[in-house]
């Protein structure tokens, strides 16, 4: 626990130090390649395939599915980054180590190596699943332990600054394309944008209070 209470300080941290994105860019690629692992993986469990998918260097991302739930598959990836912080953070809290950096490896590889677009996307990817595999190699030290726990912080954090910015634009009325926009139109405009970011970051918020309850019993 103490090492989590330590990698949520300093992620928290980092968002308020200047320049320290140089620093959390490469977190930031990272989160955005589970969120667009996330909507794969929703198209894939309801029956659809995906087409691609693209991690761009503003930390933007892309990815084209076809068929399965629509409205599944575009809800899954804010909430599929903050459960992907979450089951890293139970496995830890749990000791299991290797059984952690296992899930993380395995659920990039299954979806980003697979469907990577680009270059960026790629290497990402490898990088991140690297990672992972040196966590699992060395799970009896705290590197492990310390590491995942800052990249579940960052992932479930990283949910929130996302949806604080999605929520921003929404109440601005720009016209921009997100997730929220697009689940706007498959409630065919009766939910807008704005409501769409809202109930995104309600769900967020909603999982990890009931995770970091359950871990700080």
């Amino acid at each position: 626990m103490r090492g989590m209470l330590i990698a949520s300080v300093l992620a928290i941290v980092l968002m308020f130090i200047p320049f320290a994105s140089i620093v959390t860019y490469p977190c930031n690629l990272f989160v955005t390649l589970v969120h667009e692992s996330s909507h794969a993986l929703a198209a894939i469990a309801t029956g659809g395939s995906v087409e691609s998918i693209t991690i761009r260097p503003d930390t933007s991302g892309l990815t084209l599915t076809r068929g399965g739930s629509r409205f599944i598959t575009l809800c899954a990836g804010y909430t599929g980054a903050t459960l992907f912080g979450v089951v890293l953070l139970v496995l830890l809290h749990q000791g299991r180590i290797r059984a952690a950096a296992a899930f993380g490896g395995i659920f990039l590889l299954l979806t980003a190596l697979r469907f990577g677009a680009s270059l960026l996307t790629y290497a990402t990817c490898v990088v991140a699943a690297g990672l992972f595999l040196f966590f699992f190699a060395c799970n009896r030290g705290r590197v492990a332990y310390y590491g995942m726990s800052f990249l579940a912080i960052q992932c479930m954090l990283n949910a929130f600054y996302d949806l604080r910015t999605l929520v921003e634009v929404s109440a601005s009325g720009a016209r921009i394309t997100s997730d929220a926009s697009m689940l706007s139109q498959e409630t065919f405009g009766l939910i807008p944008p704005l409501g769409w970011a809202i109930g995104l970051s309600g769900v967020s918020l909603f999982l990890t209070y009931a995770t970091l309850r359950k871990l700080l019993r």
